[in-house]
């Protein structure tokens, strides 16, 4: 484990050894590294490099950000706020070793000071943060709109980031406002860190220390993240989660399908169904008690609207139908005496006896009951 204070010394014979690999980087290697006299000089010209517009030049982003990481604004406030942890070269460090300790595709903390856009859209934050902090807003919301357009993550200067952070790719990442990330944080791509739009003030997810964060989850609403939990890829939390515990699958509610014949017949019980479902997904932030209370409701409005159900007959009552048919006599149709021209009625001619049948149809069927 590499301490802080060793970081700017393995970084500057790192970057050495890549010139040495490759000659071919070795423009950016002296003039973002080795001709840099400090740790906070050389992330202020990472980042003014990375920021720079036709309109804002480098130059002045560096000594935008110079005055930000060495100037002695960055002390006076955090004294005003009594939060030691707001010194972003400190905390840069901690990112760097992060990534260089969590990331088995990091060769060296000089490869991800250069090349690693999460790290540098992170620090860019930070630095975005302090300003917002000093009043100095509109600044403050530039930064953020360039490190969306340069890095494909969107971070708002009030949220606060703890140290040891680690964002791995960094496209698609989100945060709200008022979020709070602690300490050694993992967070992969597509993160999102958002709130309802039901909220007012503290609206969005705070997320303890050491969590893992998979790609594409969705952190939902004033929600605690307890510290050591896990949150799987593409899983959506809108409740808090317990210390240490893992989250996995995705929160939703399915709807059936309607037939056209029941949606004319029901109406009613369709508005009320769009109501019940809406109000299910905006209550669902409320916990477990108000996700059952809204299912409880809509379970009663689908039973109020639902057709009553035809009981269908058993294989057993079909057959003892069938039984007590075929056992009833049937009366035979008497034969009609058939005039032969002299009014006397000719009787039938008799025929053989019938050999005795097996066994009728309701006998046997009666052997199965």
């Amino acid at each position: 484990m590499i301490p802080p204070s060793a970081v700017w010394p393995a970084m500057r014979r790192e970057a050495q050894e890549l010139v040495s690999a490759e000659p071919v980087l070795g423009g950016i290697a002296y003039s973002h590294v080795l001709n840099q006299p400090s740790f906070e000089a050389a992330l202020g010209f990472l980042l003014a490099h990375k920021l720079e517009t036709a309109a804002i030049c480098a130059t002045q982003w560096a000594s935008l950000l110079s005055e930000v990481l060495q100037g002695e604004g960055a002390a006076a406030v955090r004294r005003r706020s009594g939060t030691a942890e707001r010194d972003i070269a400190a905390m840069a460090k901690s990112d760097l070793l992060a990534i260089r300790h969590r990331d088995p595709a990091c060769p060296s903390l000089a490869h991800a000071f250069l090349f690693y856009k999460g790290f540098a859209g992170i620090e860019a934050h930070r630095c975005a943060h302090e300003l917002w902090h000093r009043g100095r807003r509109a600044v403050a919301a530039l930064i953020q709109s360039r490190v969306s357009e340069c890095f494909g993550m969107d971070v708002h200067p009030a949220a606060s980031l703890g140290p040891g952070l680690m964002v791995d790719h960094a496209t698609g990442v989100v945060i709200g406002e008022t979020a709070v990330v602690g300490r050694d944080v993992t967070m992969l791509h597509a993160v999102t860190l958002g709130g309802t739009g039901k909220q007012r003030g503290r609206r969005h997810p705070r997320v303890g220390d050491n969590v893992m964060l998979g790609a594409g989850s969705s952190l939902i609403g004033c929600i605690n993240i307890g510290a050591g939990a896990k949150v799987g890829a593409g899983t959506t939390v809108v409740a808090d989660v317990p210390t240490g515990a893992t989250i996995v699958g995705v929160v939703g509610v399915q709807k059936r399908k309607r037939t056209k014949q029941a949606e004319a017949d029901s109406t009613n019980a369709t508005m009320l169904d769009h109501i019940a479902d809406d109000s299910l997904l905006f209550d669902m932030a409320a916990g477990e008690s108000g996700l059952r209370e809204r299912l409880s409701e809509l379970v009663l409005l689908r039973r109020r609207t639902a057709p009553e159900p035809v009981e269908q007959p058993s294989a057993e009552t079909e057959i003892r139908a069938q039984v007590q048919s075929e056992s009833r006599p049937q009366r035979r149709p008497t034969a009609q005496p058939a005039d032969n021209g002299g009014g006397a009625a000719t009787a039938e001619r008799p025929g053989r006896r019938r050999a005795a049948r097996p066994a009728s149809r309701a006998a046997r069927l009666r052997s199965r009951l």
